[in-house]
């Protein structure tokens, strides 16, 4: 399958190299940010493959939303999330979002950084953690 989908990107390729870049003008934001996702998720296709390994650094499971990384929490019943992970702070009714990522990573490390960007935006500490 990896063969016909490079066969598929190079033909693409090549028909717009026969029409001119000008054609590339014809694609919108959205068709260009597609097209080079399908080509990163080739690549890493065919990594994994020859390598035979299972995972890949920032691997792509959405072409529509390339951004979007599986996180995976070992916890019973769904072992892999997908979405944003964000650190919020709720000061007198209102929420902050201090930290959002779409990369998995250890929220521990929030805690300081939501404390000091407490006080940068209040010019205080604040009395309860």
């Amino acid at each position: 399958m990896l063969h016909l989908l490079y066969k598929d990107i190079q033909g693409f390729i090549d028909f717009i190299g026969r029409l001119r870049t000008d054609l590339l003008f014809c694609l919108n934001h959205r068709d260009l940010s597609n097209l080079s996702a399908i080509r990163k998720a080739y690549e890493q296709q065919k990594y994994m493959f020859d390598h035979d390994v299972c995972s890949c650094f920032d691997r792509i499971v959405s072409i529509f939303q390339s951004h979007v990384r599986p996180i995976v929490k070992g916890k019973a019943g769904r072992k892999t999330e997908y979405g944003a992970k964000i650190g919020v702070s709720v000061v007198n009714g209102f929420t902050y979002i201090d930290h959002l990522s779409w990369d998995a990573y250890n929220e521990g490390t929030d805690l300081k950084m939501q404390i000091m960007t407490y006080k940068e935006r209040f010019g205080y500490y604040p009395q309860e953690v």
